[in-house]
């Protein structure tokens, strides 16, 4: 079982929730940059330097504007095959890693699709 930190606690993370995109992975907590409350969805939420002590196969950026989250990955040195952008895989200097889509597609079916969806468009 994957486990994965998801960075946001607004709208798209909630639904990604109900629509329990997140089953057949360990959830280790959220991520909020501002922390305005301590759980989400009954999971601990931590700032982004509570990163570094936690152990995961990838972070799930649910953000649709991911780029100031991505170049805090990148300040954390968080490699690029760790971090998968769920709204927004062609944003400039990200390195996309299909072989992670691929193992979404198996660990978490719910997340793959909503991935799929959206490149479709």
């Amino acid at each position: 079982m994957k486990k994965v930190i998801i960075w946001g606690t607004g709208n798209n993370a909630r639904q990604m929730m109900e629509e329990r995109c997140f089953d057949g992975a360990e959830i280790v907590c959220f991520v909020d940059t501002y922390r305005k409350m301590d759980s989400f969805e009954g999971f601990p939420v931590i700032t982004p330097d509570g990163i570094k002590t936690k152990a995961f196969d990838w972070i799930i950026i649910s953000l649709t504007k991911p780029e100031e989250v991505y170049e805090k990955c990148k300040e954390l040195q968080i490699e690029d095959a760790k971090v998968v952008l769920v709204y927004n895989s062609i944003m400039k200097g990200y390195e996309f890693h299909p072989q992670n889509i691929e193992a979404i597609r198996e660990s978490m079916p719910g997340l793959g699709r909503v991935m799929d969806s959206v490149r479709e468009r």
